[in-house]
């Protein structure tokens, strides 16, 4: 595929949501809007422990990035899980995008796309 991708993430992207703009992102590909949840691992349900009604979840594999990735307070990661992905064009959603219909946030894509096309 040789046509420019941009790939829209926010705050409640979450598992498949986080892996796949970190496998764009790592492949070159841009990301927009702001840090994905961080849901980046296995989580399987126990039904009981024991003779007891008590259950619980856990995470039982984490997904690694094959590059590192920076954190804002400089710790270097490949981890997704608690991390996230960092866009690499922020926008941050704001009580005027909502009163307009979107209209900021539209209009910061169109110049995110339009900026890949020159």
């Amino acid at each position: 595929y040789t046509k420019q991708i941009l790939v829209l993430i926010n705050q409640v992207s979450c598992s498949t949501g986080d892996i796949f703009p970190a496998l764009m992102q790592d492949a070159g590909i841009l990301t927009f809007g702001t840090r994905t949840a961080g849901c980046g691992g296995t989580v399987v349900d126990v039904d009981s422990l024991g003779h007891s009604d008590f259950t619980y979840r856990m995470t039982e594999s984490l997904i690694v990035r094959p590059k590192p990735t920076k954190l804002p307070n400089g710790i270097t990661t490949r981890y997704i899980e608690n991390v996230g992905v960092a866009p690499d064009i922020p926008y941050v959603i704001t009580a005027d995008d909502f009163r307009s219909d979107y209209a900021g946030y539209r209009n910061a894509i169109k110049k995110a796309i339009l900026d890949l096309l020159d």
